[in-house]
């Protein structure tokens, strides 16, 4: 999440696997719409994340989940929520690549 709160899009760009898909409140979205859409329309302000679960997927590839309470600015209105986030990511290489991130609000 620090390559969103320092607004560092070559970082976010580099951790998100080529066949990455985001689903939020706002959508779902493709690495591409992530990096190159998204990104410049939200400004995320504080991610606070509790209650961790860890899943191994086999050699290539694990899972985690976890509860979020996050604020940001989307179209100049400040937000906040208490969600839960499963995070799936493949390895590639040496390095281990964002595949799969949704974020479900807590209270709808």
């Amino acid at each position: 999440m620090d390559a969103w709160i320092t607004k560092n899009r070559m970082a976010l760009s580099e951790m998100l696997h080529d066949d990455c898909l985001e689903v939020n409140i706002f959508g779902r979205f493709s690495r591409e719409q992530v990096v190159n859409e998204f990104f410049d329309q939200h400004e995320l302000t504080e991610y606070r994340m509790s209650d961790h679960l860890f899943v191994e997927l086999g050699e290539s590839a694990c899972g985690l989940s976890y509860r979020v309470e996050e604020e940001f600015v989307s179209g100049g209105m400040p937000a906040s929520y208490t969600c839960y986030v499963i995070a799936l990511y493949r390895k590639e290489g040496n390095a281990w690549k964002l595949a799969l991130w949704q974020i479900t609000p807590v209270n709808g």
